[in-house]
């Protein structure tokens, strides 16, 4: 049987925890930017899902989270799709945020009825999610006409809950 002295399984446990091997596997992403740093974590649809999920309005997203002299802003990209014409266009939504904690972030958003949250999942993802009763507007303007969206958070069980896995940008 093969032995190993207290200090090298400390050793080897400080190693393995600092390669996120550790119980469980993948480390957590940051999502908490250093001031003057920007993450950005994106989620772009195949076509082959969209063709299963016919209603399905967001054909792409990307949120990205900034920290600026210490506060903490978001912005939310998305290009949605008219399901009856399969016409496209980009929007964004903005919004200030507030740590929990450096694995969960909520960010309210300008002409919002309510927040989003922000939570980090292993290997470089987070879940971005509206809760339910609550939504996020989208917008731009374009030759004096604005253009919006909304989303809403729904229940659990609902086809489109507005719950976004997206992976980090490297």
């Amino acid at each position: 049987m093969f032995r190993m002295s207290a200090p090298r399984i400390a050793v080897l446990a400080i190693l393995f925890t600092a390669a996120g091997i550790s119980s469980g596997g993948s480390p957590t992403t940051r999502i908490v930017p250093a001031r003057g740093e920007k993450i950005t974590f994106k989620k772009v649809y195949s076509s082959d899902r969209l063709k299963n999920y016919t209603l399905q309005k967001v054909t792409k997203t990307s949120f990205t989270l900034k920290n600026t002299k210490g506060l903490l802003t978001a912005t939310w990209e998305g290009t949605f799709r008219n399901v009856a014409t399969d016409e496209k266009q980009d929007l964004s939504a903005t919004g200030i945020c507030k740590a929990h904690s450096s694995r969960k972030i909520e960010c309210t958003f300008d002409a919002s009825a309510g927040t989003v949250n922000v939570t980090a999942q292993p290997n470089h993802e987070v879940i971005v999610s509206i809760p339910m009763a609550q939504g996020v507007q989208f917008s731009r303007e374009a030759e004096g006409i604005v253009h919006s969206e909304i989303l809403f958070g729904f229940g659990e069980d609902e086809e489109f809950n507005n719950t976004f896995r997206m992976n980090k940008v490297r």
